[in-house]
């Protein structure tokens, strides 16, 4: 294993054990019960255009084409907060799946969600050159 792999591996593994990878931030626990078309329509109408990723490192601008990182370089995405490359693997005994693997899943579906009505209601990012 290289050198590189080793000191990627383990500073994602110290991640991981801190319990920072699993911390689902306060008041996004409930992201799955958001509208994110309401959310987007109210963005839209207040001038905050911006769409939203997720994965942390590997960062993804889910729903919409062009490069994931050419729209965080613009300025034009951010993350949600809490999501990450890993999913924390310590389950809920009344859930088939771990909360923040749950979270996980609602972040990436408001995500696409609100990024797709962004996409298709403002001029300036179907026409911005991260798009294509």
């Amino acid at each position: 294993m290289s050198r590189v792999r080793f000191l990627v591996f383990t500073f994602l593994f110290c991640l991981m054990k801190s319990g920072y990878a699993c911390t689902i931030p306060e008041g996004y626990a409930d992201i799955g019960n958001w509208d994110p078309i309401e959310f987007a329509k109210n963005a839209i109408k207040d001038g905050r255009v911006s769409l939203y990723g997720v994965n942390g490192f590997s960062f993804e601008v889910p729903g919409i084409p062009g490069s994931s990182f050419c729209w965080y370089e613009a300025g034009l995405a951010k993350a949600i907060p809490g999501t990450t490359d890993a999913i924390c693997i310590e389950e809920d005994e009344s859930m088939d799946e771990s909360k923040h693997g749950q979270f996980q899943n609602s972040a990436r579906s408001f995500a696409t969600t609100f990024n797709k009505y962004v996409f298709e209601n403002v001029f300036e990012i179907q026409n911005h050159k991260c798009a294509s």
